[in-house]
């Protein structure tokens, strides 16, 4: 069973990977909507930033652990919430605040999203076994999850929203790399 500094190190990486293939294109191709009512690849990615940074801090920008104790009720929402990603089963995001403007630049976003990321792997660092099983975060629908629950969430949530991405590229023929 790989452990959650693992798990984190293989979301860091497929996360890494896509930046890395988004640098090469045009600024009008991220920034471009594919229709009228879905968001442009630069707003998806700031929509992945702001839900890892909302589910990771509180408003002050400190941690929001301390979650409260899981539930039955819980684990199905969490179970829930997994399985309407991993099947791009379309829902409201469920906060106003990771709702993206599009209006920050690729790159600024990689250094939020990596500041972030930062953060996720000195907390991984920093847990000790006992604080493992413990609920580490909330999310506003699944409730209270684990440090391993949170990092297995955002790399499905990463998932589901770079599938949408590829979709966008596939139906694009005009999506032309920069370099």
């Amino acid at each position: 069973m790989a452990t959650v500094q693992a798990r984190r190190k293989q979301y860091d990486q497929a996360r890494r990977e896509l930046l890395n293939q988004l640098e090469t294109l045009r600024l009008d191709t991220l920034k471009t909507r594919p229709q009228p009512d879905k968001w442009s690849i630069i707003e998806i990615i700031q929509h992945l930033v702001l839900a890892e940074t909302h589910l990771l801090r509180t408003e002050s920008g400190t941690s929001n652990t301390g979650a409260s104790k899981r539930t039955l009720r819980h684990r199905f929402l969490y179970a829930a919430v997994l399985f309407v990603l991993r099947f791009g089963i379309p829902v409201k995001t469920p906060s106003r605040k990771v709702v993206p403007s599009g209006d920050p630049s690729l790159s600024e976003l990689q250094q939020q999203w990596d500041a972030s990321q930062s953060w996720l792997q000195s907390f991984v660092a920093n847990l000790d076994r006992r604080a493992r099983k413990k609920a580490a975060f909330k999310h506003p629908i699944a409730g209270p999850m684990t440090a391993k629950q949170t990092i297995r969430f955002l790399h499905v949530h990463f998932d589901t929203h770079a599938r949408q991405i590829r979709r966008i590229l596939d139906r694009r023929p005009d999506a032309q790399k920069t370099r």
